[in-house]
């Protein structure tokens, strides 16, 4: 359902945040009082990690209506400054598809949240960073581009999949509906990623 913030997303989006600067700001907007947002904070430091990013974003979950968390969210996001995040993890409502429908009719487009899925599912399973670099070339990224890529999954303690996730919507911004999932099966063909290609495409 649209209005569900499930615990796999929740944790995605605070593996994605880490540790950014506007945080402190997010944990306001979100409702938190300062001192419980620096004890957050104060987590991820102690730990270096992003424990308590995530700890904040389920404790924030808790505690709202679940008809109200993704709308809540996405607000709160975009108050503090972290447009990108809002957009990538809750896009708009694609309308190619009637929602009326559980399946596709001949000739429309899937829904555009089944590929970013696909897109997610790529992320978590090229993992090395020889792979991630084969693959970045495949999708047309220079390699000083693809480095960078790498180098944000690496930029905490834990090594996430952040940045290739990143590489993988930013290549999808250069494509077509009509186009993406062909030329994404074929840079994973191309880049040694049959079995990953045939699982997604089968």
């Amino acid at each position: 359902m649209a209005d569900t913030l499930t615990e796999e997303k929740l944790s995605e989006l605070a593996e994605a945040l880490a540790v950014d600067k506007n945080l402190p700001k997010l944990g306001l907007k979100l409702g938190f009082k300062k001192n419980k947002v620096d004890m957050y904070l104060g987590i991820n430091n102690r730990n270096d990690s992003f424990d308590g990013t995530s700890n904040m974003l389920f404790d924030w979950k808790k505690k709202t209506p679940r008809i109200n968390r993704i709308p809540d969210l996405k607000k709160a996001l975009i108050a503090s400054d972290l447009i990108d995040f809002a957009e990538d993890f809750f896009p708009e409502e694609g309308s190619s598809v009637p929602a009326q429908s559980g399946h596709l009719t001949p000739g429309l487009l899937p829904p555009t949240e089944d590929f970013d899925d696909m897109l997610v599912t790529v992320a978590k399973r090229v993992h090395k960073d020889s792979e991630i670099d084969t693959l970045g070339k495949q999708l047309g990224f220079t390699p000083e581009d693809t480095h960078r890529y790498i180098a944000t999954n690496n930029k905490t303690q834990n090594v996430t999949y952040v940045g290739t996730l990143q590489m993988l919507r930013d290549w999808r911004n250069r494509q077509t509906n009509s186009t993406e999932r062909g030329a994404l099966k074929t840079a994973l063909e191309q880049s040694g990623q049959m079995r990953l290609a045939d699982d997604l495409f089968p």
